[in-house]
């Protein structure tokens, strides 16, 4: 018994340090990778990720994650310690590498600055979900009044005079003490006897 309880403290304890050791580092910027013509293949795709990968790599990216949405853009999630202007420069300085190595007249299979627009935003978290950042509400409530309605009705009512409202007691109380009786009969009625064969 002591083994097993030894044996699972022991897994528990590897279980916590495995994930104290495990960087839980979350995505803090995105950049937006949206391509200018609508006939681009997949071979430029690929080289415009490897280009914008190399170039995150460079600035010391950690995270990279790459998903694609449904109008075709390509967002591309990562952490990073420096600033959005910075990478957002680092990015700008490569397509314009790009771009003069492809005007020079050889013509090199990497996409020109024209082919993809690159936009770098950061990730914020907020700590209120329901509101924004002036403290209004995200959603708006929004409510359907009956225009038809008559609020003025008159509802003629007569009032129970003092003497009613005692004979309707008296007959309430009248019931229930007779069912209050039949209940306390009841158990001198049934017998009680031991279940069970007969000794």
């Amino acid at each position: 018994m002591k083994t097993k309880w030894y044996f699972g403290t022991l897994i528990v304890i590897l279980a916590l340090f495995g994930a104290c050791q495990e960087n839980l580092t979350v995505p803090n910027q995105e950049i937006v990778l949206q391509f200018s013509s609508t006939n681009i293949s997949s071979s430029e795709v690929k080289l415009a990720i490897t280009n914008v990968k190399e170039q995150l790599e460079t600035i010391g990216v950690s995270k990279v994650d790459i998903r694609e949405e449904a109008n075709g853009r390509l967002v591309i999630s990562y952490f990073s310690d420096s600033t959005v202007a910075n990478v957002k420069d680092a990015l700008s300085t490569a397509t314009l590498a790009i771009y003069y190595a492809s005007n020079e007249g050889n013509q090199s299979e990497l996409p020109t600055k024209q082919t993809y627009n690159i936009d770098v935003f950061e990730i914020t978290k907020s700590s209120d979900p329901g509101f924004g950042s002036s403290g209004k509400l995200l959603f708006e409530l929004k409510q359907d009044y009956d225009r038809f309605s008559n609020p003025n009705v008159f509802v003629y009512a007569t009032e129970a005079t003092s003497v009613e409202k005692n004979v309707e007691v008296q007959v309430a109380y009248k019931q229930n003490k007779t069912i209050a009786i039949a209940i306390n009969n009841i158990p001198h009625q049934i017998p009680e006897c031991r279940a069970g064969p007969v000794s």
